[in-house]
């Protein structure tokens, strides 16, 4: 039912729609994507039709500053070196 209604949230409660996206990130990363996926639309009105990048780069930001090693290339699947 999240993910149905992450959406909604977003339009309406974007500061309660972050803390649940970032609740669901630090649970469960399935859980936390299915969330973006169920909020294309509010999210390409938001950020016009360079989302997929905007995501990419924090999500790369974000995970580039929590790993605890050198990755290389890649960290968990997300490549570091695309979208610069």
């Amino acid at each position: 039912m999240l993910r149905e209604l992450f959406g909604n949230l977003l339009v309406r409660r974007p500061g309660a729609a972050l803390r649940l996206l970032y609740e669901q990130t630090t649970a469960s990363w399935a859980m936390a994507t299915a969330l973006l996926e169920n909020a294309v639309g509010p999210l390409l009105d938001a950020l016009g039709t360079d989302c997929a990048i905007l995501l990419h780069r924090a999500v790369r930001r974000a995970l580039a500053c929590t790993s605890t090693r050198d990755t290389g290339d890649s960290i968990d699947g997300v490549r570091t070196t695309l979208g610069d």
